[in-house]
């Protein structure tokens, strides 16, 4: 009897110790929500500013009175990296950052260039263009056709990501 109670308990912790190392790695968590540049740590909806000076003073700058917000929307263009900004009681906070160049990853480390394959083994199998129009969207509940929360979004071509965006979805809120 105990050989069998003992037989039930390694196989009943193979299985946990399996599952559990299929799971890491892939999904999107909190963390995926965060950029990473120059050694810094950035999260949406924080202050722009360490960002901004994270990426430099080399930017086109623009900006425009906010739809949803009190004060102006910006803009800071950059080559392969553009910040958009909204103000909340004189701050402004990154809303999203859009990559166009392998020069940037996610904190999984998908860049343009990385392929269909490389998204689903960081992000799981599920991960997926979910309506088929090039743009597979990922947030906290998994694949959408929507970006009205916060997500990663990658604009594909065929299998292969074209663009990137990490985004708060925060006039969605």
């Amino acid at each position: 009897m105990i050989l069998k109670k003992t037989r039930l308990f390694i196989l009943i912790a193979l299985l946990v110790i399996m599952l559990a190392a299929c799971a890491s790695g892939s999904g999107m968590t909190e963390s995926d929500l965060v950029f990473h540049v120059n050694g810094g740590e950035f999260a949406l909806n924080s202050d722009a500013s360490a960002l901004i000076a994270a990426l430099g003073d080399d930017y086109a700058y623009s900006e425009a009175v906010s739809c949803h917000y009190v004060g102006m929307d910006k803009t800071f263009a950059y080559d392969g990296i553009q910040v958009f900004t909204y103000p909340v009681d004189g701050v402004d906070h990154i809303d999203e950052i859009y990559i166009t160049s392998n020069q940037y990853s996610t904190a999984k480390g998908i860049t343009v260039g990385s392929t269909l394959a490389d998204i689903q083994k960081a992000y799981g199998k599920d991960a997926a263009d979910v309506d088929g129009d090039g743009l597979l969207v990922l947030n906290l509940d998994g694949p959408s056709i929507d970006t009205d929360q916060p997500c990663l979004y990658f604009v594909m071509d065929g299998d292969t990501v074209l663009e990137f965006s990490i985004y708060s979805a925060s006039n969605r809120q």
